[in-house]
């Protein structure tokens, strides 16, 4: 986004702005993609999930649960993470249990919240317009995206 107003008339502190609005929303983006990988409907998102695990990507929800995890719990994320391990149906419904009782959801819904309000804020020093106003618009548009 602060490429976006490299060419603009916008102050120095603007251009950095934008620059944070990005980051907060590609962030946005992420988590939102990490989550709905595990916890989302192929039918709805239109797409093959849990191909984080297969490709063996620590994301967001993996983070959230291993830093919380029993030693046992630690140990079966540690096996889904081997390269020689296949994961079967029976280690995704345990993965989703370990979500669950982590509270995933909550963290996430959380972090996501946090980092919202951090891209609205990053916006103020910009002046109203249709461009501000549509870059506003694109944070609950995402988060609304198959949740």
């Amino acid at each position: 986004c602060q490429l976006g107003g490299a060419g603009s008339t916008l102050s120095p502190d603007q251009k950095t702005a934008l620059g944070l609005y990005g980051t907060s929303f590609g962030r946005l983006f992420q988590w939102q993609d990490d989550y709905l990988d595990y916890m989302g409907d192929t039918a709805t998102l239109g797409k093959t999930l849990q191909a984080d695990i297969a490709e063996r990507k620590v994301t967001f929800p993996i983070l959230h649960v291993y830093h919380r995890a029993t030693p046992e719990h630690k140990a079966f994320l540690e096996h889904l993470f081997q390269e020689d391990t296949t994961v079967t149906d029976t280690d995704l419904i345990q993965l989703r249990h370990l979500f669950r009782s982590y509270k995933l959801e909550e963290a996430f819904q959380a972090a996501l919240d946090t980092e919202h309000i951090k891209a609205q804020e990053a916006l103020a020093p910009l002046p109203d317009s249709a461009h501000k106003a549509t870059l506003q618009a694109l944070i609950p548009a995402l988060l609304d995206r198959a949740c």
